[in-house]
């Protein structure tokens, strides 16, 4: 083996050279020793090895040539393939020599055929040492650069997979990472969420889309609904996830790029799910086409106008049209859509038919009995026709425009009525039921019971016989004392003539109007002449009408002690009014006897009464009056005895006081009908004097009303 410096391992030299062929083996050099017997070519190695170091010491040009192939290899690897095609390689003394002595000089020719030959073998052999010192070095400049590249990509391999783990496991978005313009590069999913807050991520990627159609009707369209929306939570998880798959060297690249470019992960591409857009746009225009489809115009009562819509009822939206506007701003980040196309062709209103129907008389606010409730008010209006069809003919499609119209106000309001409604006791009455049957207070309290709490409105009439009802037993009236013409005797339902006699009272101070009222046969005890109602199925009735304006309400019953029966009638009294019932009484006699014998017998008695009603301001008024006329029982009356002959000194019996001034009763029917019921002006006898005056207004009657009723005529 060559002496040169080696700066690889020996095993690697026999690596490298362990598959060269024997002809490749440098042979030794021709002036070196011959041995004594050819020697194998296995062994010519080591002495060719050792051959250029003689030659360096016996002062040959090796070194030189060496040096000159170092500079040209390119240039002596031509000259070698060359000389080794022309020149064979020197043969070996062995081979060559045929002297017959085997050793024995040889001639100066000889010697200077073999010196030659022995200089170019020697060529021959040094170059193929310095290419196979060439190939050493060449082979061992590869294996050092493999070496170092196999290291180099050892070392990259781990760098890239530790590059790669830490990618993949990184709880942060990669660098140059965008969404929706919003930077969130480097950022966790909490710090990417806050961005995206901070940049009104709902705002102005989601949110609604506003729809503003005419006349008013306007409605939203949901982003996330309508599928154009991306939740920031999705956009944050998508950032997230970008760079993070389970491929990890599919994360670093995609990492190594998003160092050199951005990437936005904002979706750009959304489904519209037309089915909601569409059934929102159908339900607007439905809207909007009931609101035109309704009345052609709107009474404005706070600014006294009558608006009127040009086109309202013909004019129609194009939805189709309407649904693809809506869904191409909802792809493109739209937040409003206001659409004023209509079609359609407006037609005139009949405005005559308009002014028919606007024009009425005003009306007060009522109430509702049965409903308890108050109706409200309802204005008068007056309206000109022919200035409003001017008016519509200059308008333009879906224009509005206004008509004066004039409102006259009700004098009775809801609000009004609700502040007053019976508020005011305007009437009452009581009269006493002392001396009565168990059965008479029984149909008292049974008539009372059919109408207390009765309402009664404006303009509506009260009749007691219907409303009490058929006196049958079976309506639950009883057998008790009652008048039968002049006669006394048990009915069913008697004493109900007291009832119908205390509220005709009560209505005269309400000053209710009186329809149909009759008196008794006989004077009653329970009320003064002329101040009692009598009624019997079917043809004697009590009626009056509520002629006030305001509704009424009647209550009436027989306190607990069963001796007094109250009637009351309540309503609203804005003026202040008061009512005094004046009256007065005569006594009747018998025709026959006053002009046949000139004699008095008292056979009855009359009554008048009449109501002055007084304002807040104490001026009064008088109303009609009204006549009663009653009988004396026929066993009653003291006929007296016709003389033949007169004498001079025959007295006229005096007839029996019918009734004294100021207080009311007397012995009237008999028992005393005084007592502390309350005061009314009486005038006493045919034109008599007027009595003092009472107190108005209080209870009539009362006292001692004298038997079991002590009724004339009818029922009571």
């Amino acid at each position: 083996m060559s002496d040169e410096k080696r700066d690889y391992p020996a095993w690697l030299d026999e690596e490298l050279f362990r598959g060269l062929t024997e002809e490749e083996t440098p042979a030794a050099p021709q002036d070196a020793p011959a041995p004594a017997a050819a020697a194998p070519q296995t062994d010519a190695a080591p002495e060719t090895e050792k051959a250029p170091k003689k030659k360096k010491k016996t002062g040959t040009a090796v070194p030189a040539e060496e040096k000159n192939a170092a500079k040209k290899p390119k240039k002596e690897k031509s000259g070698e393939a060359k000389s080794g095609k022309k020149k064979a390689a020197p043969k070996s003394a062995g081979d060559g020599d045929k002297s017959p002595s085997g050793g024995g000089k040889k001639t100066p020719s000889e010697n200077g055929g073999e010196n030659k030959k022995d200089k170019k073998a020697a060529a021959a052999e040094r170059g193929k040492t310095e290419k196979k010192s060439k190939g050493r070095k060449a082979a061992r400049g590869f294996l050092i650069t493999l070496l170092v590249l196999v290291s180099l990509a050892l070392l990259l391999c781990v760098g890239a997979t530790v590059c790669a783990y830490l990618v993949t496991n990184s709880d942060t978005n990669l660098p140059n990472v965008y969404l929706g313009g919003v930077y969130v590069g480097g950022m966790t999913k909490e710090q990417s969420i806050a961005a995206l807050d901070e940049a009104k991520w709902d705002e102005t990627r989601g949110g609604t889309l506003k729809v503003k159609l005419p006349e008013g009707v306007d409605f939203e369209l949901d982003y996330l609904t309508a599928g154009a929306y991306e939740p920031k939570e999705e956009a944050v998880e998508a950032a997230i996830a970008y760079g993070h798959t389970a491929d990890m060297f599919a994360n670093l690249y995609t990492y190594a790029r998003g160092m050199m470019e951005s990437v936005d992960l904002c979706r750009t591409e959304f489904t519209i799910d037309r089915g909601y857009v569409s059934a929102a746009v159908d339900k607007a225009v439905d809207e909007f086409e009931t609101v035109t489809a309704g009345e052609a115009y709107t009474v404005n009562e706070e600014k006294s106008l009558i608006e009127f819509l040009k086109g309202a009822g013909d004019l129609t939206l194009d939805r189709k049209a309407i649904c693809d506007k809506a869904c191409e701003l909802l792809l493109t980040g739209g937040h409003e859509l206001e659409w004023t196309e209509i079609e359609g062709e407006p037609q005139m209103p009949d405005f005559a038919a308009i002014e028919a129907m606007l024009s009425s008389e005003p009306a007060n606010a009522s109430y509702d009995p049965s409903k308890d409730e108050i109706i409200p008010e309802v204005k008068g209006v007056e309206f000109d026709a022919k200035a409003a069809e001017e008016q519509w003919k200059k308008a333009a499609v879906m224009e509005k425009f206004s008509v004066p119209i004039t409102f006259i106000e009700p004098e009775i309001t809801a609000e009004s009525l609700k502040e007053v409604l019976f508020r005011d006791k305007l009437g009452s009455c009581e009269t006493w039921l002392w001396g009565s049957t168990a059965n008479r207070i029984s149909n008292v309290r049974l008539a009372c019971s059919r109408f207390n709490g009765k309402v009664l409105t404006p303009g509506e009439r009260f009749s007691y016989n219907d409303i009490v009802g058929e006196r049958t037993s079976d309506a639950g009236f009883k057998l008790a004392p009652t008048y039968n013409g002049t006669a006394h005797v048990d009915g069913l339902g008697g004493g109900i003539c007291q009832v119908s006699s205390t509220l005709y009272n009560a209505v005269q101070y309400a000053n209710l109007e009186v329809n149909e009222r009759t008196c008794h046969t006989m004077l009653v005890g329970y009320l003064p002449a002329g101040l009692d109602a009598t009624v019997d199925w079917p043809d004697t009735n009590f009626v009056f009408t509520n002629n006030s304006d305001y509704p009424v309400k009647i209550k009436a019953g027989v306190d607990d002690s069963g001796r007094k029966l109250t009637v009351e009638i309540w309503g609203t009294n804005p003026d202040g009014f008061h009512v005094e019932i004046m009256r007065g009484e005569w006594p009747a006699y018998d025709d026959e006897y006053q002009e046949k014998y000139d004699l008095n017998v008292l056979v009855g008695y009359g009554a008048w009464n009449y109501r002055r009603v007084y304002d807040a301001d104490g001026n009064y008024t008088d109303g009609p009056k009204v006549y009663s006329y009653y009988h004396i029982p026929e066993e009653e009356i003291k006929w007296p005895a016709v003389p033949k002959d007169e004498p001079d000194d025959y007295e006229e019996p005096a007839p029996p006081d019918p009734g004294g001034s100021g207080e009311t009763g007397g012995d009237t029917g008999g028992g005393d009908s005084g007592g502390d019921g309350g005061e009314v002006i009486t005038i006493g006898g045919d034109g008599g004097e007027t009595g003092d005056t009472g107190d108005t207004g209080g209870d009539t009657g009362g006292g001692d009303s004298g038997g079991d009723g002590g009724e004339t005529g009818g029922e009571g």
